[in-house]
């Protein structure tokens, strides 16, 4: 599969390179399909604004819940870092430390 693939993206840059752009996701899609490409692991730690885009929700209901003691933060400096099971037990309706 790995051969074909790569010979299929060689094929479509030296056929016509300006059709490369569209093609090309499809072609990643199979090498990942085919475990040659795996995604990076998602972060454990996420930034305020991270937990925002995963909830979706405003980064101010984030800092809310952080002030309220609903989620769990770790700050160093200036950095507040939600851990992600945390995050995603409070959506589920669990609340942190139920």
């Amino acid at each position: 599969m790995r051969d074909e693939t790569v010979a299929a993206v060689r094929a479509v840059l030296k056929a016509d390179p300006s059709i490369a752009s569209s093609a090309i996701p499809g072609l990643i899609g199979r090498l990942r399909e085919s475990e040659f490409i795996t995604a990076p692991p998602s972060p454990t730690y996420l930034s305020i604004a991270a937990a925002a885009r995963h909830a979706t929700i405003s980064r101010w209901t984030v800092a809310r819940w952080i002030r309220e003691g609903r989620l769990k933060a770790a700050r160093v400096g200036a950095v507040v870092r939600i851990r992600r099971d945390d995050l995603e037990a409070l959506l589920s309706g669990g609340g942190i430390g139920e």
